[in-house]
Parts: C-alpha cells; sequence; structure tokens
C-alpha cells in the first residue's frame, strides 16, 4: 500500500484523497504483478511524491511509472465560495466542491475556498439532470459545484483564477447545469477583469450568453476573452434564476510573447504566388 502527496510550487504539499477521502491507494500482492490504478480525481502537480505504506516495520521496494498529460490551461488555482445544499422537496442537493485542495475559510460569514484546485479542474462533466452523477454512489449533486442567489445580495458569484505566468487567453469554457425546472440556470452575463503584473486593467470585459429557455440540457458556454494578456482573472457570474451551478471551467490560451521583432517571412514560397492568396491555407 502507499499514499501520495503533491505539489504545484515546490513548498506546499497536498495529501492526494480519493472521491470517497480515502488516502491509502493498495499496491499489488503478488511481487510478479503489476497494479494499474487510476487516480481519481486527478492529480494537477509539477512534484509528486510515493510512500509506501505497511503494518509493521519492514524493507519496501518500489518501482512506479507515472501516466498522465501536460497541463495546458496553466492554472494554478481558483478562489470561490463554497459550494452550498439545495433542498429539494425529496432529498437534499449537495452541490460543494467535495475535493478542493486548497484552505477553507470564512469571509464575510460565507465559507471561502481559496489557493486550490477541484472539482471545476476534474474533467467530469455533469449531467443534464445535476442530482445524478457520473461517479458510483456519489450523493445527489457532486459533479457540480453550486450557489443559491439569496446568498449573494449583489447578484453574481465571484470566482479569481492564477495562472503559472502572463498567458494570451482567447476562450473560458463554462460548463453550467440549465436545468429549469429546479430553477437552475447558465448565468445571464459575466464581468471579467484581467491582472497582468500587480494592478487590474481599468476596463473589464462583459459578456452576455445567448438565452436559451426551451432546452434543459447542461452545455458549456464559450466567453470571448478577447486576446487579453493576464496572469490572474477574476470573473463576476451573474445569476440568471435561483441557482447556478457548475462542473468545469476550462481556458484556452497561449504563453503570452513580448518580443515585437517582426518574424522572418516562411521559407519556401511557392513561386508565383498571387499576393491575395495565402499559399498556405489553415487546416491544410
Amino acid at each position: 500500500m502507499y499514499k501520495i502527496k503533491y505539489s504545484r510550487d515546490g513548498s506546499r504539499w497536498i495529501s492526494w484523497r480519493n472521491r470517497q477521502g480515502e488516502q491509502v491507494i493498495e499496491g499489488n500482492r503478488n511481487t510478479y504483478d503489476i497494479v494499474l490504478k487510476d487516480l481519481e480525481p486527478p492529480i494537477i502537480a509539477r512534484f509528486v511524491r510515493f510512500m509506501p505504506v505497511t503494518d509493521h516495520s519492514m524493507n519496501v521496494c518500489m518501482r512506479v511509472e507515472l501516466y498522465g498529460c501536460e497541463w495546458l490551461d496553466g492554472l494554478v488555482s481558483y478562489n470561490a465560495p463554497a459550494g452550498e445544499q439545495m433542498n429539494l422537496p425529496s432529498f437534499p442537493v449537495y452541490v460543494n466542491d467535495s475535493v478542493y485542495d486548497g484552505a477553507r475559510l470564512f469571509f464575510l460569514l460565507l465559507p471561502s475556498m481559496t489557493e486550490g484546485l477541484g472539482q471545476l479542474t476534474d474533467g467530469v462533466f455533469g449531467l443534464d439532470d445535476f442530482t445524478s452523477s457520473h461517479v458510483y454512489k456519489a450523493w445527489p449533486g457532486y459533479d457540480y459545484v453550486g450557489w443559491s442567489n439569496e446568498s449573494f445580495p449583489g447578484g453574481y458569484v465571484e470566482i479569481m483564477f492564477e495562472f503559472d505566468r502572463i498567458r494570451n487567453f482567447t476562450t473560458m469554457k463554462v460548463h453550467c447545469s440549465n436545468m429549469f425546472s429546479h430553477h437552475v440556470k447558465a448565468f445571464r452575463q459575466v464581468l471579467c477583469h484581467f491582472r497582468s503584473e500587480s494592478d487590474w486593467e481599468p476596463s473589464p470585459l462583459l459578456f452576455s450568453p445567448a438565452v436559451d429557455e426551451e432546452n434543459p440540457s447542461a452545455r458549456f458556454v464559450t466567453v470571448s476573452l478577447a486576446n487579453h494578456m493576464a496572469s490572474a482573472i477574476k470573473c463576476q457570474f451573474y445569476f440568471a434564476d435561483t441557482w447556478m451551478l457548475f462542473s468545469e471551467i476550462t481556458f484556452q490560451s497561449d504563453t503570452a510573447m513580448y518580443n515585437t521583432t517582426l518574424a522572418p517571412p516562411k521559407a519556401g514560397l511557392p513561386p508565383n504566388t498571387p499576393p491575395e492568396e495565402d499559399p498556405y491555407p489553415q487546416g491544410g
């Protein structure tokens, strides 16, 4: 058996837990066998530690192979209000961020989450019926993080996203529940502020998605970020109904480039190409 700790900055180490809150992972019983374990939720980190767990003092030899992919979002953490509890007539629905790996604090009597990642970045998109889940034996609402407008007199939920470096942002995709039979809808509009160094830009970006009053399916809402360059983004999501539920938020960006030198021309241009024709058409 073994445990895993991980870190995104090399200084703060986090103990990995599965979706049921358990830390210990069972390895192999036969030393000639290989045991493959899926890490759910996935680990987003630069450093990983494996720590053998034994019932008594003994020598342990482990060979570990870790499989994954590059974390292209560059997101280091998000700060958000803690998810709440929805009381349906038949049963309660818990739309809290149960795998968040940061700190949980109280700010202005509201519980909040800071300096961590969780269910908004675990790669699981919620179902159309938010009371159901992809996860076996999970409670109703497990896949979503949600808030009621009764808890936010300003009419919006604010989430701040911190990134590994200054990036050039094209879009943000927010997977939302839209089950309006339970007074849940995608956000009405979002106001995004951008910070490159220490100061926030004076002019935020306002985006209003198309309104869909007929289709109750969960959906991705794509927000254009208009190539803003930032290392942090603070977004205020405005309620369209009583509840707002998100299951995943992703960003599309490139590392910001400050070199203004003109790039050299492409080598090997086809001869006699008319100026108005692109010799390298997109998607070719």
